[in-house]
């Protein structure tokens, strides 16, 4: 009896025991610095409600983390070389961003629904995850201060597991929402990814991914959920796509769609996710090629993204018509009145390789006011058309701009071959091909002829050199 009452005795010690080193420290922060230090290992550290913390108001503090013994990289490391449960302040070329290398068992909670983390650089992700387990976002609403251009996204993580990201409001303009590299058990719940600059996601080598009841909304422009050819188990469910631009599902791997509600625009690719090899959607997701708002639901930590009304895709079509309609009257007009048409015609002739003599004839059709800074008129493009002729080739184009300078419609013929292309706010709404477009002008290529032309005008006639 008595060695029964010592082996339960030791048994309940070590219990204890186990307990007291699984219980997790709670932090409460409200300043950058609190955040910074408090982050680590078996740990909950909470936002006070209504803190934006800006982490770069720290991370470019050298001697703050020397002093605190935090590691400082001023180039790429390899996060292997460091040791766990460790805090690096890294160099991103436009600034500094945080990294987390090898923290376990750490959860992130905002207090109420106003807990803001942001960054400064376009080039640093937000918060940055290496060799970490059991982590846990919650109600906090993360982005960029400034527009992303190129590596910079919300979270990213690699070599991780155990990930949940619950009632969060990830966005642009950072480049994706999520970027998880060789990860396993992602969970993200609740959640809105919007108005990033790149897409929504990115997942390489990562298994067991589940996506439920989550928003991603107004996402740009290249492939906007990419999922590599070693990633599996993937799952989104009851979630919503909504006024996204760029292909859907890029998918080398297989993934699951179940009770999702999907609208995507007509100018834009499904992808992958009909495809018998790749994307499976149950019978209960739904499809609307269109691009309207979705209605706000109980997601992400106050869901603060408000569905943008705006006039439906149908009506900024028939917008840009009659704008186009009433270029071309006006142009009809001035003809037929034998009034001037403010207009500037360059013609070049050259030898092109392979192709031989080339004539190209550019008209600008544009508007001018006196601008009092300058002390002169100040000219300023509304519809531009090029001709080019070589052998037996002739290609017409038109370019069309709105009151802002925006480039809203593209029209080419090169044959038989005609495409229209329809922007709003520089992103792409709707595309018509007859033909082959393999004779034509892609979409990206177009935007990039239309400001080159514009420059060139603006060098030749408002003598900006």
């Amino acid at each position: 009896m008595k060695r029964l009452t010592i082996m339960i005795l030791v048994c309940l010690l070590v219990a204890a025991g186990a307990q007291a080193q699984t219980t997790k420290q709670e932090i409460t922060v409200s300043t950058t610095q609190e955040f910074i230090e408090a982050l680590g290992s078996d740990r909950t550290v909470i936002i006070k409600d209504g803190c934006t913390l800006n982490l770069s108001d720290e991370l470019d503090n050298e001697q703050l983390f020397h002093r605190m013994g935090y590691l400082w990289r001023n180039d790429y490391y390899s996060e292997r070389d460091v040791a766990a449960d460790t805090k690096v302040s890294c160099d991103r070329f436009d600034g500094r961003q945080l990294d987390l290398v090898g923290v376990n068992n750490l959860t992130i909670r905002g207090a109420g629904k106003n807990c803001h983390i942001v960054v400064n650089p376009r080039y640093a992700n937000v918060i940055n995850l290496y060799r970490c387990r059991n982590i846990r976002l919650e109600r906090l609403t993360m982005g960029h201060t400034e527009e992303g251009y190129c590596e910079g996204g919300v979270i990213y993580a690699e070599n991780s597991q155990n990930i949940t990201v619950a009632n969060c409001d990830l966005y642009g303009c950072g480049t994706y929402g999520l970027e998880a590299w060789t990860c396993k058990k992602i969970a993200m719940e609740s959640t809105v990814i919007h108005d990033c600059s790149y897409g929504i996601m990115q997942l390489l080598g990562v298994e067991d991914a589940t996506f439920t009841d989550c928003d991603f909304v107004r996402c740009r422009e290249f492939d906007l959920v990419g999922v590599r050819s070693d990633s599996k188990n993937i799952l989104f469910k009851r979630c919503r796509f909504a006024q996204n631009k760029g292909q859907l599902f890029s998918l080398g791997g297989p993934i699951r769609v179940e009770s999702c509600e999907i609208h995507h625009p007509e100018a834009y690719d499904l992808g992958d996710v009909n495809s018998s090899n790749f994307g499976y959607a149950d019978q209960n997701t739904t499809f609307y090629r269109d691009d309207n708002p979705i209605q706000e639901r109980a997601i992400g930590p106050a869901y603060k993204v408000k569905p943008q009304q705006g006039p439906s895709l149908k009506d900024q079509i028939a917008d840009i018509r009659a704008h186009y309609a009433k270029v071309k009257e006006t142009q009809k007009y001035k003809r037929e009145a034998e009034l001037p048409l403010d207009e500037t015609v360059v013609t070049s002739n050259y030898m092109a390789a392979g192709a031989g003599p080339v004539k190209e004839v550019t008209t600008y059709y544009y508007n001018g006011d006196f601008d009092e800074e300058v002390g002169s008129d100040v000219f300023k493009v509304y519809f531009i058309v090029r001709k080019v002729n070589f052998g037996s080739t002739d290609i017409y184009e038109e370019f069309l701009f709105d009151e802002k300078g925006d480039m809203v419609f593209f029209f080419e013929k090169s044959g038989a071959n005609e495409i229209r292309y329809y922007w709003s706010d520089n992103a792409l709404i709707k595309q018509d091909l007859k033909g082959d477009s393999d004779y034509l002008t892609g979409e990206m290529v177009s935007m990039r002829m239309a400001a080159a032309l514009v420059g060139a005008f603006d060098m030749l006639m408002n003598r900006e050199f």
